[in-house]
């Protein structure tokens, strides 16, 4: 059997930064450690640091004093950041980069008295960052239907969006907003890692008879990964590990390509490319 692998597969950048500052605070012995909600969407990576002694608490105030607490991937909510420096506790920001600039940018145009409008995924971890910047002045918004059915001040406003939303989602948000309000900044924070990623694997598809995405299912980029590699015609499967390709019948399948969510442990898609290899 044929096996690529998609470009921009596994680990992104802020993600890696994460888990490097988990690995880093074990080894300096930094304990108890605790994350407030999972560090990435990856089941695999929390289960891996829950076995070394990470413990995982839902709330910042379910963090005791005393110990050291690392701030997630997607950020949390300013409310939770205000409990956490509050305690006696060696609090490490493990914050990605292009989120951190996100709510900075919203922080910016809530001071210019703007209504915020960001598009994203209802219940999402980042969502919850973003929207607890300007909770008085924020408008989420899941898709271009919901926003047809609200009324749209004509004020001065401006538009984000979660770093992995849908591309295609933000554009028609974004051209909705346009025709409705002069006033309108509009901000594209959609991840150029997790775009390139889509690019690369909707690439690959169109060339495979199947393609596997190894991630999450709760991660909002790898669903992203699937939906684009069965819109470039491909079956996919969505693993989060290669046990669940065990009774999968490969008999007709001469060519497979394999791409991963942005915290997708590599190991996890080396894994599955070394068992396609051997069928």
């Amino acid at each position: 059997m044929d096996v690529t692998i998609a470009g921009n597969a596994g680990f992104c950048g802020g993600v890696r930064r994460v888990v490097n500052l988990v690995e880093n605070a074990l080894s300096d012995n930094l304990r108890p450690l605790y994350t407030i909600g999972e560090i990435v969407h990856n089941r695999r990576v929390v289960e891996m640091f829950r076995d070394r002694g990470v413990q995982t608490v839902s709330t910042a105030n379910d963090v005791p004093g005393k110990c050291t607490a690392v701030i997630r991937a997607h950020g949390l909510p300013a409310e939770e950041i205000s409990v956490l420096r509050a305690k006696d506790i060696n609090l490490l920001d493990g914050t990605c980069g292009k989120v951190a600039k996100v709510t900075y940018r919203i922080r910016e145009c809530a001071v210019e008295g703007r209504l915020i409008y960001i598009a994203g995924e209802h219940g999402h971890a980042e969502m919850k960052t973003h929207t607890s910047i300007a909770p008085g002045s924020t408008v989420h918004v899941a898709g271009l239907k919901q926003l047809m059915q609200m009324s749209i001040p004509r004020i001065p406003s401006a538009l984000f969006a979660q770093t992995t939303f849908s591309p295609s989602g933000f554009s028609q948000i974004k051209d909705h907003l346009t025709g409705c309000i002069g006033d309108l900044k509009v901000f594209d924070t959609i991840c150029n890692w997790t775009l390139e990623a889509q690019r690369a694997a909707a690439e690959v598809a169109g060339q495979v008879d199947l393609m596997i995405v190894v991630g999450g299912k709760n991660s909002a980029n790898t669903a992203r990964l699937v939906e684009v590699s069965r819109g470039a015609g491909a079956e996919t499967v969505l693993i989060e590990s290669v046990d669940e390709l065990r009774d999968y019948d490969f008999t007709k399948i001469a060519m497979a390509g394999i791409t991963g969510g942005a915290s997708t442990l590599p190991a996890d898609i080396d894994e599955v490319r070394r068992f396609l290899e051997r069928i």
